[in-house]
């Protein structure tokens, strides 16, 4: 059942400031915090994350917890080059840094090919993948190592 977030003090919906925040737990084991007026998502936290948590109750009460610290962020006031994969895809842009769609919390290298954003020596994910949310433009190396 979905739960209010009053009581979590989560900010309103970054899309369209509704404040109606509801607590939901999907068929996949992801658990996030997803706004009523408009139903856009907040990032999710896995089902693995909070596994290893002895009872439902104390998984639950973390994913929570996990999940408003993500609803919460607001990359683009931290990281203003920001850029949102679904409003513009990094086309011209040959290397970039990605949030991990694994750990929220960690930014990482890649590239995009015909159909995919590839990890620089690691896993890859089709362009349109849900999970992907934020990227910021890197420098090309020769530009930083012009200046002598």
């Amino acid at each position: 059942m979905p739960e209010s977030a009053k009581e979590n003090e989560l900010l309103p919906c970054r899309y369209c400031g509704g404040s109606e925040i509801l607590f939901e737990e999907n068929d996949y084991g992801h658990f996030s915090w997803g706004c009523r007026s408009c139903g856009s998502g907040g990032p999710i936290v896995r089902d693995k994350e909070v596994a290893h948590l002895a009872s439902f109750a104390e998984r639950e009460l973390t994913a929570k917890t996990m999940a408003a610290e993500r609803w919460n962020r607001r990359i683009e006031k931290d990281f203003p080059a920001a850029r949102r994969f679904s409003k513009q895809m990094p086309t011209e842009c040959p290397w970039f840094a990605f949030v991990d769609p694994e750990e929220p919390d960690r930014w990482i290298v890649g590239w995009m090919d015909t159909n995919h954003i590839r990890e620089e020596g690691g896993s890859s994910y089709r362009h349109n993948d849900p999970l992907l949310t934020w990227w910021i433009p890197l420098p090309l190396v020769s530009a930083l190592n012009s200046g002598g």
